[in-house]
């Protein structure tokens, strides 16, 4: 009554063909990104500010996942642990997401300060 291989499917999709697709995948979004990110950053270079508060609104929502994510700590009065190795599953997910966020804020912040220069 319970086979385990009546519930396993017998697709199979082979590695390399899934990186393969992962790599096109990638270049795409890069495509799309750099579509949108390059002419608002020659915008930024004779003044218009919308890269700028793209990236502060970045860093600032990131800021905020940060502070979800360590929440648990903070209500157990762990206010000086490092890293997230004393979270559970769902708050380290949150916490990775914040460091994207913030990274990606930071990362054009330091664009648009070496465009400015």
């Amino acid at each position: 009554m319970n086979d385990p291989k009546a519930k396993r499917s017998e697709w199979h999709f082979p590695a390399d063909m899934l990186g393969l697709f992962g790599m096109m995948i990638i270049l795409a979004i890069m495509a799309l990104l750099g579509g949108f990110l390059l002419p608002a950053l020659s915008g930024a270079r004779r003044g218009d500010r919308l890269m700028l508060y793209i990236a502060l609104v970045l860093a600032f929502v990131g800021i905020v996942l940060l502070f979800v994510a360590r929440l648990p700590l903070y209500r157990q009065r762990r206010f000086f642990t490092l890293g997230p190795g004393a979270l559970d599953q769902k708050h380290r997910r949150i916490y990775w997401w914040a460091y994207i966020f913030i990274s990606s804020g930071a990362v054009l912040l330091v664009v648009l300060y070496l465009m400015a220069r």
